[in-house]
């Protein structure tokens, strides 16, 4: 009869994992996190493209700021989004809309002219990810029209 109170030992290779089992759950994990980095990286580029639009938006809800203020329109493509940040000349009555003119998620400046290039009264726009005027990836506020 045996002792219900024996301690059976197992067998050390029956118990553990193999090193090729722990090797194959690693390469599985890998190419997981690789897969998920990988559409991660067109998420970023769209969040960026997505954050520009928005700075467009506010910057022309700025220009009516200005408008307002300086009981004109919109600054001339001369005076540029500077003028919302410092009184352009032959402005009489003026006050700053903003502390600095921002960047586009890209590091690059905005571009501003008026008319706009598709009929608008004014346009303002960033050269994209790839920094060049004139390319497909521009974003401009014409684009929201």
């Amino acid at each position: 009869m045996k002792n219900p109170y024996t301690i059976t030992r197992r067998s050390a290779a029956s118990s553990a994992f193999t090193l090729i089992e722990m090797l194959l759950v690693l390469a599985i994990i890998s190419i997981l996190i690789g897969a998920g980095i990988y559409q991660m990286g067109g998420a970023k580029d769209t969040a960026r493209r997505e954050a520009t639009r928005i700075t467009i938006i506010k910057m022309k809800s700025n220009i009516q700021e200005y408008e307002l203020a300086t009981r004109g329109g919109p600054p001339s493509t001369e005076q540029g989004l500077k003028a919302l940040v410092s009184k352009p000349g032959g402005v009489r009555v003026w006050h700053q809309v903003l502390k600095e003119v921002p960047k586009d998620q890209w590091g690059n400046e905005f571009q501003y002219r008026r008319p706009g290039k598709g009929g608008s009264e004014y346009e303002i726009f960033s050269s994209g990810p790839d920094g060049q005027i004139g390319t497909d990836d521009d974003i401009s506020s014409e684009q929201d029209e």
